[in-house]
């Protein structure tokens, strides 16, 4: 027993150093979006699929927010979460530095973050309304993380901006009360989008809710920055803001790793499946059929699957068929053409196969009528 008491602790938390508690949060948040990315990566992989930009944007985030959290243990270090009667002034220097990069960081990890998810809301669809809102979405986020950046970092003295404790600073409370409530609109916007995006397609009404269900995850983003928000007012009003400032910094924490994580829900395989729709779907495989036929019937020919290793596309075998007009007589010689182009890349056919689950093939056919 003297011994595991002898052993040095990895989070102290005592009366006076809750510092621990940062410390356990941010470890256990970067293990979980750290985990939460590869299985990303895993389920890219695993059905052939190519890597989107919002798989780019989310790894450089995670990459971001892993930055982030390494500056808070070592604020931690520095002393952060200990009473202010605890720090000497070198420390305390120290720690609002690190203090002000965390800041900065976590509003480019959150940024990021949604700006991934509107990527990926705008590959599903090919819709020019869709591409259209999405658009205006990425474009309110983006601004959104440069204009809170830039207010977080032109902050109370412009040669020394880090400085909070001890110095003059005005208005600092409401530059994060406008960054928190343009955080929660536009969290609210990417699920809106995505209950826009699936409102149009032909798909049962469950397989709606299980796809928005998948972007509703990003919900307790909202009531993580609410929460969050509350305790940085409390931590501002304190005479200790290094102690009292402890369950903010671990609210920032939780809302910077879930929100990595609530990314990369939606790229799960069920909830990829489920969106897979004809609308959805990516470049298919070219049919050649004809046939005559006044009552609106047509023979197809037989179309196969052929990957060679030198082309890894479709083969289609053409056995073209004809069949007497019905009893009916036709206005004109009828006749119906059904053809769809062939992919040449393998990544086309690859993305069109395997990324985006569906097997079936979507026919388009024209009708022509020669008089």
């Amino acid at each position: 027993m003297s011994a595991i008491e002898g052993r040095p602790r990895v989070a102290k938390i005592s009366q006076d150093d809750h510092g621990g508690m940062v410390t356990i949060a941010a470890a256990v948040g970067l293990t979980y979006s750290l985990l939460s990315f590869f299985i990303r990566l895993y389920t890219r992989w695993a059905v052939g699929s190519r890597f989107e930009p919002g798989d780019t944007t989310l790894g450089i985030a995670t990459l971001i927010g892993l930055g982030q959290s390494i500056v808070v243990l070592t604020g931690v270090i520095q002393g952060f979460g200990k009473a202010l009667k605890l720090l000497d002034p070198q420390h305390l220097l120290r720690l609002e530095k690190l203090a002000y990069a965390g800041d900065l960081l976590l509003i480019i990890t959150l940024c990021l973050s949604k700006c991934s998810v509107i990527l990926l809301l705008r590959g599903f669809s090919r819709k020019a309304n869709h591409s259209k809102a999405c658009k205006v979405i990425l474009g309110v986020s983006t601004t959104w993380g440069v204009a809170s950046v830039l207010a977080l970092a032109l902050r109370c003295e412009l040669n020394h901006p880090w400085l909070t404790i001890n110095a003059h600073c005005t208005h600092l409370f409401l530059r994060w009360l406008l960054i928190a409530v343009f955080d929660m609109v536009t969290e609210a916007a990417l699920v809106s989008m995505a209950i826009y995006l699936v409102y149009s397609l032909q798909m049962p009404w469950k397989r709606k809710a299980y796809v928005v269900s998948a972007f509703a995850f990003r919900f307790p983003i909202i009531v993580l920055a609410g929460l969050r928000l509350y305790y940085l007012a409390l931590a501002y009003e304190s005479p200790d803001p290094t102690f009292a400032a402890v369950p903010a910094s671990i609210l920032s924490q939780a809302e910077m790793n879930y929100s990595l994580i609530s990314a990369t829900i939606p790229c799960l395989k069920p909830f990829m499946r489920a969106c897979n729709s004809g609308f959805l779907g990516g470049p298919l495989p070219r049919l050649r059929g004809s046939a005559y036929n006044s009552a609106g019937s047509y023979a197809l020919h037989s179309l196969h699957s052929d990957r060679t290793p030198e082309t890894n596309g479709w083969r289609d075998s053409e056995q073209k068929t004809s069949r007497p007009a019905s009893s009916r007589p036709a206005p004109a010689d009828a006749r119906t053409v059904v053809e769809q182009t062939p992919p040449g890349p393998r990544r086309e056919n690859a993305e069109s196969m395997e990324s985006r689950g569906s097997e079936h093939l979507i026919m388009q056919h024209t009708r022509e009528w020669i008089v």
